[in-house]
């Protein structure tokens, strides 16, 4: 996971160079420098401005350099603002602050220069700072989150309604959300996650196995897909289900203890005559049943099942109650239900807050109000039950972790 997140949000690199404030005109350079070495070519350091100039701009005598922006002896006026500064003994115009004649200063110049000693800029940073980046009280520093991939500072997590990311030291923003594990408020191709202690949006991390190393780019829900790692098994081997054995494109079915494929439940004939898909590897995602099956016949929605013996149809699953049955699967607004009738011939709604896993619900005949017994409520013809945010283990899971559901408008979901 680690590496996976660290792809995704890579620090970003920025170009460019933060504009060096306080430059007067006619100054020669804006380069900062502390010696000679952070200069171009052609160019030396001036130790009072810290920039670099022209080496014509420097006398041989480091001690009796003059600031950049200083003109020299019978140097033209720099404007008409110093008419009235003129020295005409000397052909010189000498600023006011100046004890050095010979050195014209134009009035609006914000830089005073006594003996040559300099005030620095406060925002003039060495080296200078990198876009985004700032100088701010000679430090460089960033900016807070704008958009989605910025770049900020982890050790501020929360800002401007973003998520600011610690990937490896580097900070990256992202969009929060509430609930991980499901869509949430997320845009088409995210996914909410948590990320250390963050629940934010992450894209889609893949859109084919090329995209994964050693490892199969699998549909989770949203248009958003992750890798997930694969090992050297042959198709169809025994395996542990806790260990990543299987080939790529198979993942080891914990009931079977096999080796099976990766397949669409809500498409038809992806796992071959006589096999069938069972959801449940991820809202968009199922695996084939296996050549154990002694009846290859699948069974349909509300009759009895074994998940050896007697599999449940494509996006039907059965379901481990006491006496086992078929269940069929549904996705919300997408129909699923609209043929899935009970053994009375009624009809079917879907559920989609039944399993507490977003994305994916089962098809269940309406409720009536009474029907849903005394831990539910009959609530647009289905049973919901009530809770209370941030108790959602008692309410909604009678107290057995882990307890996926979430309280959303006081009903378990």
């Amino acid at each position: 996971m680690q590496e996976l997140l660290s792809r995704v949000f890579r620090a970003v690199t920025c170009a460019g160079v933060c504009a060096i404030a306080g430059c007067a005109v006619g100054a020669p350079s804006d380069v900062p420098c502390a010696t000679d070495a952070d200069c171009p070519a052609g160019k030396q350091c001036d130790v009072d401005m810290l920039i670099c100039v022209a080496a014509s701009f420097l006398p041989d005598d480091p001690n009796s350099r003059v600031a950049p922006n200083s003109t020299p002896n019978n140097a033209a006026d720099m404007g008409e603002n110093n008419a009235t500064n003129r020295n005409t003994s000397n052909n010189t115009t000498a600023p006011p602050n100046n004890s050095t004649n010979n050195m014209t200063t134009p009035s609006n110049n914000t830089t005073t220069n006594t003996n040559n000693n300099t005030t620095v800029d406060p925002n003039l940073c060495t080296p200078a700072c990198v876009a985004p980046r700032s100088c701010v009280g000679g430090t460089c520093v960033l900016p807070d989150c704008a958009a989605v991939g910025d770049e900020c500072d982890p050790a501020r997590p929360d800002q401007n309604g973003f998520s600011c990311l610690d990937v490896d030291g580097d900070g990256v923003c992202a969009e929060p959300c509430t609930r991980a594990g499901s869509p949430d408020i997320c845009a088409m191709g995210e996914y909410c996650v948590t990320y250390q202690t963050q629940k934010v949006c992450l894209p889609s991390f893949c859109d084919t196995n090329a995209d994964c190393t050693a490892g199969t780019c699998l549909d989770i829900d949203n248009g958003f897909n992750f890798c997930v790692p694969h090992g050297a098994l042959a198709p169809g081997a025994a395996c542990d289900p806790a260990d990543d054995q299987c080939p790529v494109n198979q993942a080891c079915d914990p009931a079977t203890s096999r080796c099976e494929s990766f397949c669409d439940p809500f498409a038809s004939g992806e796992c071959g005559a006589g096999h069938f898909c069972a959801p449940g590897v991820t809202p968009r995602t199922g695996l084939c049943t296996h050549d154990l099956i002694t009846n290859p016949t699948p069974r349909a929605p509300f009759l009895t099942c074994d998940p050896v013996g007697a599999a449940c149809d494509n996006a039907t699953t059965c379901w481990n109650t006491t006496t086992p049955i078929c269940l069929a699967y549904c996705r919300a607004g997408m129909n699923d239900c609209s043929g899935v009738q009970t053994p009375q011939a009624g009809a079917t709604v879907c559920d989609e807050f039944a399993l507490y896993y977003p994305g994916l619900g089962v098809c269940l005949p309406p409720c009536n109000v009474g029907d849903c017994g005394t831990t539910a409520v009959c609530v647009n013809q289905l049973c919901r039950v009530p809770c209370t945010p941030g108790n959602e283990l008692a309410d909604c899971c009678d107290g057995q972790a882990p307890c996926p559901a979430y309280c959303n408008n006081n009903y378990c979901e």
